[in-house]
């Protein structure tokens, strides 16, 4: 993933995140962040007033989303305070959250930060 697909999806994630925290959490530096963050709204990616992602923003994170790792295949999922479950990754939802789809057929829809998945062998 590229930069600018990177500084998008943070702003879908975290949509109230300061450019220090972004900067923190894409490990550059402050000027960079704020380099990449005036050149996504120049694009039109990003609305600079507001900065959400535009449905230009959108549909650039789209070849993104189809190209998750884990899409397909068997995880684990370890969420923080539970036991670790395995799931079938089906999709990516337009929000980029991974879906999953448990044993017992109950689905989930996943951000990062939120869970750790560990893919396995099994498909």
């Amino acid at each position: 993933m590229d930069r600018t697909a990177f500084l998008l999806r943070e702003l879908l994630e975290h949509p109230r995140i300061t450019q220090r925290a972004l900067a923190g959490r894409l490990s550059m530096s402050l000027g960079s962040v704020n380099a990449l963050l005036a050149d996504a709204a120049a694009r039109g990616l990003t609305d600079p007033e507001e900065r959400v992602i535009t449905e230009k923003g959108r549909a650039f994170l789209e070849p993104y989303r189809r190209r998750q790792a884990a899409f397909g295949r068997t995880i684990e999922v370890l969420a923080l305070g539970r036991e670790p479950r395995k799931a079938l990754a089906t999709d990516v939802d337009s929000d980029f959250r991974l879906v999953v789809r448990y044993e017992d057929g109950r689905e989930e829809h996943l951000s990062s930060g939120e869970m750790r998945i560990i893919i396995s062998g099994e498909d």
